[in-house]
């Protein structure tokens, strides 16, 4: 059986404030709203509920890593929250991520205002 190909990441991506931080992929979806909308829920919670996912995303970040081609680090922005959850972005593809096994990915983390990070204060 032909091996996986490991998901690429463009680690060049950054933004100002915000620095590359390894983590596993089930810890971002864990800081992420659930995409079920339920309320006290995150992401994490749903990665075994099929119909929490866009069906359509997965298929084609799938075939995109089956394609090789490198994709933008996830981001969390502790600086801008909204109902408890920082904003984000790259949810389902931390998804695929978790799914296919990855143990590490690189995520962008905004940083706190010379603080330190920000608890997620849900």
């Amino acid at each position: 059986m032909a091996k996986k190909p490991k998901m690429k990441w463009d680690r060049g991506a950054t933004l100002r404030g915000f620095e590359i931080v390894e983590m596993a992929p089930l810890e971002v979806l864990s800081n992420m709203p659930s995409p079920c909308a339920i309320p006290g829920h995150t992401a994490a919670m749903d990665v075994d509920v099929k119909d929490c996912f866009t069906k359509s995303s997965i298929k084609h970040i799938t075939e995109q890593v089956e394609a090789g081609e490198s994709f933008d680090p996830p981001m969390l922005d502790y600086e801008r929250m909204f109902m408890g959850y920082p904003s984000h972005e790259g949810r389902h593809t931390t998804y695929v991520a978790l799914k296919r096994g990855e143990k590490k990915i690189p995520v962008l983390v905004a940083k706190a205002r010379a603080r330190g990070y920000v608890e997620n204060q849900k």
